[in-house]
Formats: structure tokens, C-alpha cells, sequence
């Protein structure tokens, strides 16, 4: 579990301070000639909490008077509530892991409660797309005239509170990953429905 405090400081340029469990910290000049320095214990104070460190500490490290915004990433629902019992500033975001293998809707529910914005990263399932081949999301991509892909990537879509952030090199699937279908709710049930089969990482 990571926080992630960034603000701008000019283009081009932004701070992101990372904070890990031993306590160190790491603040990340992001430039072009990505510039990193390390941040002594005296800049970046240690909070021991429940789950490693009180939010607020982080936002410390990153010079209150400037941060925009801070995130948390991976944090699971026992986590997160002890997270939320100590810390001073509720995170903005909570990137995680999510797609119909592993949907974490019990998360994502308890996120959206407390306002917390989630990122789903790795919508197809993981390298090489293995989620694209599933039977189901072929049949609605079929309906719909669209790549598995899409379906994989508009099934966050309908998900209130959730972004979702694809990877691709190739910039032909980045340009086609754009399209987005307006799945009815049955569709995006049979989607959840995957996870029945056993929730995985795949």
C-alpha cells in the first residue's frame, strides 16, 4: 500500500511523494530528466497507525500548502477501514486491480460510500487480454458490433464512481479503446456474474 501526493509546480514538472510500510519516503521530482531524491525522516515524518502510517503524515510530506489531491492504491476493504479510523484526510482515489474475474464490488461499494473515487486498472484481465476470449463478453461484443475490449472497458463505464485506465502500446487499440457501449443493466450482471466461477487475478 502506497499514497501518492502530487502537485504541479510548473509543466512538465509535478512532486510525488510515495510512502511505503518500513516508513521511508521517497520524493520524486517528475521532469523530463526525471530528477529523484530521497526525503530524510525529518522531512517526512513517520505516523505509525494500523495500516502503517496516518494519511495526514503523507500529506506533510508533500508540503500542505500545495497538494491538490491524495490516493491510495490496493487497499482492501479490511484495510481501508482501518485506514479511515485514523486518518485526517479521506483519499481521493483507490487504484485497484478490477474486472470481471476480479470485480471487488464489495470494495468498490464501501469506496463509493465514503466518496472515494475507484481506478480500475487491468480491465482485460492482464497481459495479452485473456478476459477478451470469454464466451460471454464475445456474445455482447457481438450484440453490440464492438471488440471484446470494449465490453471489458464499458463494463467500468456503467459502474458508478469508477474510472478505468487501459494499457496498450499499439496505438490503433488506444484509438479503438475509446468506444464506449451503454451496456443495459442485465448485460453488466452477466459480466459480474464471471467472478461466480471463482474471483481471480488472471
Amino acid at each position: 500500500m502506497f499514497t501518492t501526493v502530487r502537485h504541479d509546480i510548473k509543466p512538465f514538472k509535478s512532486l510525488v511523494c510515495h510512502i511505503r510500510p518500513g516508513g521511508e519516503g521517497v520524493l520524486h521530482h517528475r521532469t523530463k530528466t526525471a530528477e529523484t531524491c530521497a526525503v530524510s525522516e525529518s522531512e517526512c515524518p513517520r505516523r505509525h497507525a494500523s495500516t502503517s502510517h496516518d494519511l495526514n503524515a503523507r500529506v506533510v510530506c508533500a508540503h500542505p500548502d500545495k497538494v491538490r489531491a491524495i490516493g491510495v492504491s490496493n487497499v482492501s476493504v479490511p484495510y481501508l477501514h482501518e485506514l479511515l479510523n485514523v486518518a485526517t484526510v479521506v483519499p481521493a482515489v483507490n487504484q485497484i486491480e478490477s474486472h470481471p474475474s476480479l470485480a471487488q464490488e464489495e470494495l468498490v461499494q464501501l469506496c463509493r460510500s465514503k466518496g472515494i473515487a475507484v481506478t480500475a486498472y487491468s480491465p482485460l484481465g492482464s497481459d495479452n487480454a485473456p478476459l477478451g476470449a470469454h464466451p460471454v463478453v464475445q456474445e455482447i461484443a457481438r450484440k453490440h458490433g464492438v471488440t471484446p475490449h470494449n465490453i471489458l472497458i464499458s463494463f467500468h463505464a456503467n459502474r458508478p464512481d469508477v474510472n478505468v485506465i487501459p494499457k496498450s502500446v499499439t496505438p490503433e487499440r488506444i484509438i479503438a479503446n475509446k468506444t464506449i457501449v451503454n451496456l443495459s443493466p442485465e448485460e453488466v450482471q452477466t459480466l459480474f456474474d464471471i467472478e461466480k466461477a471463482g474471483p481471480r487475478r488472471v
